[in-house]
């Protein structure tokens, strides 16, 4: 009788220490590394589901005690099992049906070292038209801290820093847990962004899928964003797939890099202002080479691959070649660089798609596009000027004209020595800016005054056509290499966010383009524009044009005539122009701002600036722009240009019930908020 009852008491003890679990122990639960290096991230362990070898499992039956446990793991029909050993509150070890037992750490290396693993470069990278995925979670999740979205960031070429096509935005579920997919063409960096939380930089390849674990570290951040002086980016986020350590590196590297740099990264910019061009170029050079040498050490000290090596070179040229080229247009004024300076920026060696693996590239042709089109040592300023000027000798309306048209296309184009001075110019004073400003109003003087007579006279295809004439040169400049094409396709992605190129486009892109992806999706977007442009046929409702206003005797007075019409209304005034991507960006965020105050005494006035009645008139169409419109000819735009002090476009004005406009900068309408706040304020005001 004892025997059995023993029997009985060493059955049950055995099944206690047996149980089986619904859900996984919280001893266990978490991320696990390679304990070996205590960066490879092997296995996590969350209250709903698992990650392992680059997937998501569902859990299926969990046995054994606290410290051995049997845990059996489900995806799509397929099942595995772990036996996992509980060492302490850090260390596990996991063991596979066929593999052997691995140790794995919770605790994240504080100086990694990534030496064991894939140290070969980028390679011979072709570009591809596929699928990348990026999935995720948020450990501890708390769907009542977080905005419940994201969004991922792709900067390319072919997109540009057009929002429709670069960016991607997804939902978070309930349990934490997320998914994106998008349009990748090669390797590069992408900007993962939890709303309201944090962004991070993930490395993606088309055809790949990358599994990003935010740990518990992101939440105390999220609460209190004064924990970021305690956390970083490495310390809260996990990688696994293909491009697992390359993101780690790339994380981990930037931010050492940002927090060792000796130069606060905004005095680059502010010394554009107070520094002469050649007092510029060669300080911040010599920044660069000290920065050099502080990453290179940064990859020596943690092992980093080939890869991270290319990419942070990489990253150093961009972000020079980008900001000498930026240096002409920063802040408020436009400085002509001239080819003492010019002739010390250096050259991209390595023209291949290894480019795009780091997203400053973008940054570097939006800059250089300037240079090329606005300076006259540029590649295409001239010839698209001389393109322009064929085009109009047969429209002049006198022999002088006519004279004055066939002299500035005879002129040569200008050449680096027709920028010397007998001068010496020093480094510490703004004397070269000075002359270079000059020689260029005067080599752009006659080239202006027959634009201003004659500009209206040049139709659309001569426009487009002098656009693709550019290109011809960009093309030849550069042998037609993949740095051409993909400098090429940058500009003819910003130039059909406003308008199409029509037939002539697809011709240009068939003839030059050799890269078949690249070719591929252009086409693919060239063609879209074109089905837009042909699909909106009317106006949008409740569109109005106002009629011509003259006031012959004071020309000045027809903006107070303009806007007598709506006398006691509050009036929104919109400057654009059909050219303008930004101003047309905004006409979105409008559109729900007018429905707000739809049953209220609020005008929305759109007066196009500097543009030809022809585009603007198209443009109201196709993007569906109601409200009031008027065209400014050229002497009106004049006017409202001295009268308000408008810089550039887009431009905002808030007139009270009284015709009086509000003497502060007024936000454009995606600054939902504050233009709220200060039109209730004025409907408000009797």
């Amino acid at each position: 009788m004892k025997y059995n009852v023993i029997i009985s008491l060493l059955l049950v003890i055995a099944m206690a220490s047996c149980t089986t679990y619904r859900k996984m122990p919280e001893n266990v639960m978490g991320n696990w590394l390679n304990a070996n290096d205590s960066i490879d991230w092997v296995l996590s362990l969350q209250p709903q589901f698992s990650v392992y070898k680059n997937e998501f499992w569902e859990y299926g039956k969990i046995s054994g005690s606290d410290q051995r446990l049997k845990v059996s793991l489900k995806n799509q029909g397929r099942a595995l099992r772990l036996d996992i050993k509980f060492i302490d509150s850090c260390t596990i070890s996991i063991k596979s049906q066929k593999g052997e037992a691995r140790w794995l750490t919770r605790i994240k290396a504080v100086t990694p070292n990534f030496q064991q693993y894939e140290n070969e470069g980028f390679g011979d990278i072709h570009m591809v038209d596929d699928t990348a995925v990026i999935m995720g979670f948020i450990e501890d999740y708390n769907h009542e801290l977080y905005d419940g979205t994201g969004e991922v960031l792709l900067y390319h070429a072919m997109h540009g820093y057009n929002k429709e096509f670069s960016q991607t935005k997804f939902n978070i579920d309930t349990t934490g847990l997320f998914k994106v997919s998008f349009r990748a063409f090669n390797p590069q960096l992408v900007n993962l962004i939890i709303d309201g939380s944090i962004i991070i930089g993930v490395m993606v390849s088309p055809g790949d899928t990358t599994i990003v674990g935010f740990n518990k570290l992101l939440t105390a951040v999220t609460e209190d964003d004064r924990m970021w002086k305690s956390y970083t980016d490495w310390q809260i986020s996990h990688y696994m797939g293909k491009n697992a350590m390359l993101s780690e590196e790339v994380v981990l590297l930037h931010q050492k890099y940002s927090r060792n740099i000796g130069n606060n990264p905004t005095i680059k910019f502010e010394n554009m202002d107070i520094m002469s061009q050649l007092e510029y170029i060669r300080w911040r050079k010599d920044v660069y080479q000290i920065e050099k040498q502080m990453i290179d050490s940064l990859l020596h000290r943690f092992g980093c691959s080939k890869k991270a090596r290319q990419y942070f070179h990489l990253y150093l040229d961009h972000e020079l070649l980008a900001q000498l080229y930026r240096y002409q247009i920063n802040a408020s004024r436009f400085q002509q660089i001239g080819p003492l300076y010019t002739i010390q920026i250096p050259y991209i060696h390595d023209c291949s798609v290894v480019n795009m693996t780091e997203p400053s590239y973008i940054s570097y042709l939006n800059y250089l596009s300037i240079y090329d089109s606005q300076n006259p040592l540029g590649v295409t300023s001239e010839g698209i000027k001389k393109y322009f000027l064929n085009s109009l000798l047969p429209k002049a309306r006198t022999p002088d004209d006519y004279q004055q048209i066939k002299n500035l296309i005879d002129q040569p184009a200008p050449k680096p020595e027709d920028f010397i001075s007998r001068d010496s110019f020093a480094e510490d004073n703004f004397d070269y800016d000075n002359f270079m400003s000059r020689k260029v109003t005067e080599i752009n003087e006659g080239y202006y005054k027959v634009m201003e007579l004659y500009s209206d006279l040049i139709p659309d295809t001569i426009i487009k056509k002098g656009f693709l004439c550019g290109l011809d040169l960009i093309m030849e400049k550069y042998d037609h290499n993949i740095h051409s094409q993909f400098y090429a396709t940058y500009k003819i992605q910003n130039y059909i966010r406003n308008s199409s190129l029509g037939s002539y486009g697809r011709e240009w892109i068939l003839h030059n383009i050799n890269d078949s992806v690249i070719k591929k999706v252009m086409l693919e977007k060239l063609d879209r524009k074109i089905l837009e442009e042909s699909s909106n046929t009317e106006y949008a409702e409740n569109t109005f044009f106002i009629d011509k206003v003259n006031s012959l005797d004071k020309p000045a007075d027809f903006f107070d005539s303009l806007i007598r019409q709506f006398k006691g209304k509050v009036i929104y005034i919109d400057f654009w122009a059909d050219w303008c991507s930004p101003c047309r960006a905004g006409f979105k965020s409008a559109k729900r701002l007018k429905e707000a105050y739809a049953n209220d005494d609020v005008v929305f006035l759109y007066l196009g600036y500097n543009c030809k009645l022809e585009g603007w008139v198209k443009a109201i169409k196709h993007d569906q722009v109601s409200g009031y419109h008027y065209w400014l000819d050229k002497e009106q735009s004049a006017i409202m240009k001295e009268k308000f002090g408008i810089i550039g476009i887009p431009h905002y004005l808030l007139l009270d019930r009284n015709g009086q406009a509000l003497d502060e900068i007024i936000p454009g309408p995606s600054s939902r908020a504050e233009i709220v706040e200060i039109i209730d304020k004025l409907l408000g005001e009797r």
